[in-house]
């Protein structure tokens, strides 16, 4: 019932020539209505005793079509919003049946439609622009001014691209003209060389099917672009040298322009959804390369061909329409060709079906790599300081250790490690033999995945096998192991618990003991002074040389040069990686970053070969950075220079390379 009023409200505002109409006489026009449609529900709406028909205007009201006045608290009047509009696409109507009526202008409705509601924008200048954010625009009317002395036209907002069809009857009635078709046709034919059949159907289609032929324009083809823009431009020259143009000579450069105009438009629409299909391809293929999982913040610094961000170049829209078409679930329960996973951090990824599996192994290798190291090294610490802890001697510990290592350092590999989704995988993902063939290994007859460790190939009596063969031979032989011990203490001094010129910032070294306070610097060298240098030659009877009181100064300053470059170095790591983050962690991730190759045995020789390329650079500076460590701008400084070289030339993020030499450069200084 809404429709109604609001169509019968419309309509009398257009009647009577009023935005704003009385209430009283538009509830006779209700009444008048109904009994000649005999529409017993519409008049029994506007029976004043009932007042059904106020709540339906106060709709329209919320709703914005209207606006009702008052006079002493009753309704007085009905403004309609629409008037404006309604009026100027009477007169459109109106040309479509007879196009010789002129467009509207400014002129004819100076006094009727207020300056506030009209936008005016120039045919060359703007025309484009507003076609394509016209829905945007807050005035009801456009003016469109035209160059020379071609009148200006009115337009609703809404129906600006309805104006193009009333310019096809324009130039319909122009080409009635026989003088006229005849023109254009051979101004047109060496234009479209071996295409006059093409021509006369378009030429045609103007002259006798003008809706038709606006078809055309809306869905163009390369032909129908050619005929189009050189029609109109052909048009405008036959009337350039003409004074002063009769009314309908007038409506045909009106049309001419906007036409021209369109199709600059519609050639750019088409373009861009060349362009926009161009990009989604490219989106597909770039979603199966490095890293292969994908977070929100890597699909958006995606580029196109030259090296603009998808979401600058259209919207986060672009990437978010992407996910949604390609990660809806199938009605057959398949895996949609995007899969969204949860890793153990509480982020999202995606990623292609195709590459769960590949993605699985890869990650399974570099983690099993990663633990195996950190795990190895701590065991050797502990070992040195004559620790045993239970993750060496117990199978439980053991796994709950690799459990939680998984999950704290690992969390795509641990998103990766379901297994539903890899089950999925199994039956669905198109993958190498040889993939599926490693992946089915990992699973049980019973078709349950195996245990972490058996995945990562990670046992715990091969890793204490390694840690002690790390071991220097002494430290793995009780009495060799305490002989060392005891001349280590005797001669380098390492049981004192600190120095007296111990610098600021650094922990004082203890003793094994911990509680014995050992003389300072100045007590050794008294010490060492009242020797002789005869005697200090002379060997023991152990065999061994006494040692002096400067070597002992040289050693003491050797270990506190030694904590001082740990500490640097410890305070470099904290910096650039974090105190909650490993530096193998960090290499990990940046490493997916730039390195482009997808086959896990290139892309972890690449890694190696850039890993050997840094240690080279490194080594003729280790021995000035012990004297002065480096702080973080010296390291960046260095990288810069590193990842110019044309040994690197063909990896093309080197953001993400240079803050992985930098990264990788402390490991290696942390190392020794």
């Amino acid at each position: 019932m809404e429709e109604k009023v609001l169509s019968i409200i419309r309509s009398y505002a257009l009647k009577s020539r009023q935005n704003i109409v009385s209430y009283a006489k538009l509830l006779k026009v209700f009444v008048r209505y109904a009994e000649k449609k005999k529409d017993t529900e519409l008049k029994d709406l506007c029976l004043a005793e009932k007042i059904r028909l106020i709540p339906i205007l106060l709709e329209l009201e919320e709703k914005e079509y209207i606006k009702l006045h008052y006079r002493e608290g009753a309704i007085d009047g009905v403004e309609v919003f629409s008037y404006y509009r309604d009026l100027l696409k009477k007169d459109y109507k109106a040309i479509e049946e007879d196009p010789s009526i002129a467009f509207p202008s400014r002129e004819k409705y100076d006094n009727i439609i207020p300056q506030e509601e009209i936008l005016v924008i120039n045919v060359k200048t703007d025309l484009v622009s507003i076609l394509n954010t016209f829905h945007q625009i807050d005035k009801d009317v456009i003016q469109i001014n035209f160059p020379e002395d071609i009148n200006n036209l009115l337009v609703p907002t809404e129906y600006i691209k309805g104006l193009m069809e009333s310019a096809v009857f324009k130039i319909h009635a122009y080409l009635q003209d026989s003088r006229n078709s005849g023109f254009i046709f051979n101004k047109l034919l060496p234009i479209m060389k071996r295409q006059e059949v093409i021509l006369n159907e378009l030429l045609n289609s103007v002259i006798t099917k003008p809706r038709r032929a606006f078809t055309s324009l809306l869905n163009p083809t390369a032909n129908s672009f050619k005929f189009w823009a050189h029609l109109a431009s052909f048009i405008l020259q036959d009337y350039k040298d003409k004074g002063e143009k009769l009314q309908d000579e007038i409506g045909y450069c009106q049309s001419a322009y906007l036409i021209g105009f369109f199709v600059v438009y519609q050639k750019g629409l088409v373009q861009r959804e060349q362009e926009r299909k161009t990009d989604l391809s490219n989106l597909e293929v770039q979603i199966k390369k490095a890293p292969y999982a994908f977070t929100f913040n890597d699909l958006y610094d995606l580029r196109d061909g030259h090296g603009v961000q998808y979401v600058k170049k259209y919207s986060r829209e672009f990437i978010h329409k992407f996910l949604e078409e390609r990660s809806n679930e199938k009605e057959d329960n398949k895996l949609p060709e995007i899969i969204v996973i949860r890793g153990g951090n509480n982020k999202q990824y995606f990623m292609h079906r195709d590459l769960i599996l590949p993605l699985f192994l890869e990650k399974a290798a570099e983690t099993a790599n990663e633990i195996k190291t950190d795990i190895v090294e701590e065991w050797v610490g502990a070992l040195k300081d004559n620790r045993k802890t239970r993750e060496m001697h117990r199978d439980a510990d053991f796994y709950k250790l690799i459990a939680n290592k998984v999950k704290s350092e690992f969390p795509l590999f641990t998103a990766l490690a379901d297994p539903d989704l890899l089950s999925f995988a199994r039956e669905e993902a198109t993958v190498d033999y040889s993939v599926m063939e490693t992946v089915n290994r990992y699973f049980t007859k019973n078709n349950k995945l195996r245990p972490l460790n058996v995945i990562l190939g990670l046992y715990r009596k091969d890793l204490l096998r390694e840690a002690k063969a790390a071991l220097p031979f002494w430290d793995t032989v009780p009495i060799i192991k305490g002989i060392v011990r005891f001349f280590r203490q005797l001669f380098t001094g390492k049981r004192r618990e600190r120095y007296e010129e111990a610098p600021s910032g650094t922990k004082p070294l203890r003793s094994k003991r911990g509680d014995s306070k050992t003389k300072n610097l100045a007590s050794v060298s008294e010490k060492g002074d009242q020797k002789s240098s005869g005697r200090s030659r002379q060997k023991n009877k152990s065999g061994f040389s006494a040692v002096s009181s400067a070597e002992k100064a040289k050693s003491i300053k050797s270990s506190l040069n030694k904590v001082q470059y740990i500490n640097a170095i410890k305070k470099l790591k904290e910096e650039v990686v974090g105190k909650n983050e490993t530096i193998n962690m960090r290499l990990n991730q940046l490493a997916e970053k730039w390195n482009p190759l997808f086959d896990p045995v290139a892309k972890k020789n690449l890694v190696e070969d850039v890993n050997a390329l840094i240690r080279d650079f490194l080594r003729s500076l280790k021995r000035g950075f012990r004297v002065k460590p480096p702080d973080v701008d010296r390291l960046r400084n260095l990288a810069s220079q590193l990842v110019t070289s044309k040994n690197l030339a063909s990896i093309k993020k080197k953001d993400y390379l240079k803050e992985y030499i930098v990264v990788y450069m402390i490991k290696t200084l942390s190392e020794g």
